[in-house]
């Protein structure tokens, strides 16, 4: 696993230029790991994401888009907790307001709206597919 591919994401995105990516993957630190399970139409796929690089790039985007980091906000908050996100891709496609499943470390299902506005954290959510 390549650690450092989220951050380098945000860089290809034109969100963060080269001197940013190098700090942020400067403050990753090792926090464990967690699953995002993405159920598409005929396949099924589990990954494996660093919760220490998925917060640094969340605080990120929290920070930056302050104005509007209603779902960073969010992520910040639940990673400690998280052991898993689940994205059911053709509900999140038709949904008007899509939204994530997460399990936390009690088991407990809870949910994100995330809309597709938010296209960053889209892009981000879809890159741990590379992971």
């Amino acid at each position: 696993m390549k650690k450092g591919i989220l951050v380098e994401k945000l860089r290809q995105l034109k969100v963060i230029d080269e001197e940013v990516e190098k700090e942020l993957k400067d403050k990753i630190e090792d926090m464990g790991h967690f699953i995002i399970s993405f159920n598409e139409k005929s396949t099924y796929k589990v990954v494996k994401v660093d919760k220490g690089e998925f917060f640094v790039v969340m605080e990120y985007l929290k920070e930056t888009y302050h104005k509007n980091n209603e779902v960073s906000r969010q992520m910040v908050e639940i990673i400690p907790e998280l052991e898993e996100i689940s994205i059911n891709v053709p509900r999140c496609e038709n949904a008007e307001v899509p939204y994530i499943g997460y399990y936390n470390k009690n088991g407990q299902l809870r949910a994100i709206a995330v809309r597709k506005t938010h296209r960053i954290i889209w892009a981000i959510l879809n890159e741990c597919k590379n992971y």
